[in-house]
C-alpha cells in the first residue's frame, strides 16, 4: 500500500479512503444542517399571530377605557388583562414597566380606589381566591403606582396598544401546538429528536469509518497484527522429513 493511502486532507483528498471519508462527513453535515435549519424555516414559515384570550378581553376594553366612556365593568376587564401582562415580569423590557404600572394605576384610582392599597384595589377589581385570581392579588400588591388623574396619560395611551399586542400575541402553528410524548411538537424537536439524531449520526459515522477501513485495508495505529497473515509456515517434523 502506498504512503498516498494515507492522506488526510479534508478538502482535496486524493486516496480514495479520503474522499469516502469526505463524502460521508459531507452528507451528515447537510444532513444536520436539514433537520436545524429546515426545521426552522418551516416553523417560521407556516407561523401566524395568534392572540391570548386575554387580548380579546383588552381589545373590547380598551376603546372605551381610552376614550373616557368606559363603564366599570370595563375597567375591571381592563385591570385584570393588565395584571396579566404585569405577570410576564421575567419577559417584560424594562421600559414597558412603568407604562403598565401607570395604567394600571389609573384604572384602580377610576374604580374608586383613592390611595393605591392593594387589598381595596383587588376587591374594586373583583379579584376572589379562584383560579389566578390569588396570583393577580400578589402582582397588583408590586404594579401599583402613584398617580393623580384616574385618566390614562397620552403618552401611555400611546405606547400600550403596542405593548399588550407585543406581550399577549403570538406565533403558532401546528408545529408548536401538536403534542408528542407529553410535549409541545417543536419542543420535542428540537431538545430531544436533534440530540438523538446528533448522537445516531455519531454512532453511523464510527460504523462507516470502520466500513471504509476494512474496504481500503487501513489499519489503526497500534492495532494488534493480522496474525493470519503473518504467521510463518510451521518447520517440517521429523515425520515431514522421512517422508
Amino acid at each position: 500500500m502506498s504512503d498516498a493511502t494515507y492522506n488526510v486532507n479534508f478538502f482535496t483528498p486524493k486516496s480514495e479512503a479520503a474522499k469516502a471519508n469526505k463524502r460521508v462527513v459531507v452528507t451528515m453535515l447537510i444532513v444536520w444542517f436539514v433537520a436545524v435549519f429546515g426545521f426552522q424555516f418551516l416553523l417560521t414559515a407556516t407561523n401566524s399571530p395568534t392572540p391570548e384570550p386575554t387580548h380579546a378581553v383588552y381589545a373590547k376594553a380598551w376603546p372605551a377605557v381610552s376614550g373616557g366612556a368606559g363603564t366599570e365593568a370595563d375597567k375591571k376587564e381592563l385591570a385584570r388583562a393588565l395584571l396579566m401582562v404585569l405577570g410576564k415580569n421575567v419577559s417584560l423590557r424594562a421600559a414597558d414597566k412603568p407604562i403598565l404600572k401607570g395604567a394600571l394605576s389609573a384604572v384602580v384610582r377610576g374604580l374608586g380606589v383613592q390611595d393605591s392599597d392593594p387589598q381595596a384595589a383587588a376587591t374594586a377589581i373583583g379579584l376572589g381566591t379562584d383560579g389566578f385570581d390569588p396570583l393577580l392579588v400578589s402582582i397588583l400588591k408590586s404594579s401599583l403606582v402613584p398617580v393623580t388623574s384616574d385618566a390614562i396619560s397620552d403618552e401611555h395611551k400611546l405606547a400600550l396598544p403596542k405593548i399588550m399586542d407585543l406581550y399577549l400575541i403570538h406565533n403558532r402553528s401546528a408545529l408548536t401546538d401538536t403534542r408528542f410524548l407529553g410535549f409541545p411538537f417543536h419542543y420535542w424537536f428540537t431538545a430531544q429528536f436533534l440530540l438523538i439524531m446528533f448522537v445516531g449520526l455519531c454512532w453511523l459515522f464510527c460504523y462507516m469509518t470502520d466500513v471504509a477501513n476494512i474496504k481500503y485495508n487501513l489499519e489503526q495505529e497500534g492495532a494488534a497484527p493480522n496474525l493470519a497473515a503473518t504467521a510463518k509456515p510451521a518447520e517440517n517434523t521429523a515425520e515431514d522429513k522421512k517422508e
